[in-house]
């Protein structure tokens, strides 16, 4: 029995010694962690701001290309406002034309829609306006009419 105190004495010796073992290891390993370096040094700080000040300049050129190219498109806009207004006006007068010219008056409804479609088909066969002009009769204005309205529609 004494050597059973003796073995119990040890076992309980080596428990206290491995317990201070562990609390030492503890103790070290926090004042390790507490004296740690920081994760970020100074150089890749300092290229951090690089990065972000050219992301700053580039994203104020792309505002910028994008605010140039909104005003050429308002110009753009605007222009094809009076184009449209001035073809828009050229027809009102070619109408007024149409209506006044008494070589158009004998016309009737249905010699005019032949007389287009012939000039539709001179203009698919790829005749040049002035000539399918002159062989059908027409202004050559009307005729270019018909062939802007011919290619619209097919678009």
């Amino acid at each position: 029995m004494i050597g059973d105190g003796i073995v119990s004495t040890v076992i309980l010796t080596a428990d206290v010694i491995l317990a201070v073992g562990v609390v030492i290891l503890l103790w070290v390993i926090n004042k390790h962690l507490k004296t740690r370096p920081p994760a970020v040094d100074a150089t890749a700080l300092e290229e951090l701001r690089r990065l972000i000040a050219e992301s700053t300049e580039s994203a104020d050129r792309f505002s910028s290309g994008i605010l140039e190219a909104r005003k050429s498109l308002k110009e753009v806009v605007c222009l094809l406002e009076e184009r449209e207004r001035a073809l828009r006006e050229l027809l009102g007068q070619g109408e007024t034309l149409q209506g006044s010219n008494e070589q158009r008056s004998h016309l009737g409804e249905r010699d005019r829609e032949k007389r287009y479609g012939e000039v539709r088909i001179m203009l698919d066969r790829g005749m040049p306006v002035a000539e399918a002009a002159r062989l059908a009769g027409l202004p050559e204005g009307e005729v270019r009419l018909i062939a802007d309205l011919e290619r619209q529609r097919n678009e």
